[in-house]
């Protein structure tokens, strides 16, 4: 209590369990943000996973018209068949064999 010039004032204070949400949506909060990490750890990776056939493609577009040296025009084909393969086998190194393909390319 407080006294002050003749007139007693009670001051209340509110007791917060920091250990406990202030309000019934924390769970709710908590559950959202696990599923919203979980999705954004997933996305990526089905992602680049559907890259690889449009790189294939790419590839595979520019070979006819390519002018590569014998030994690079191999190089090339082989880097574009190892792809295909970690690709199938879910391999991210797909992606590195199937850029640099397209790298020797140009395209």
């Amino acid at each position: 209590m407080i006294a002050a010039a003749g007139i007693k004032t009670t001051i209340c204070v509110p007791v917060v369990d920091a250990a406990r949400p202030a309000s019934g949506m924390g769970e709710t909060a908590m559950l959202r943000s696990v599923l919203l990490a979980l999705f954004l750890s997933v996305h990526p990776a089905t992602a680049f996973a559907n890259e690889c056939p449009s790189i294939m493609a790419a590839i595979d577009a520019a070979l006819p018209t390519a002018t590569l040296a014998e030994p690079d025009m191999t190089k090339v084909t082989e880097l574009r068949t190892k792809g295909e393969e970690l690709h199938a086998a879910g391999d991210a190194g797909s992606m590195a064999a199937l850029n640099q393909a397209k790298k020797m390319l140009g395209v």
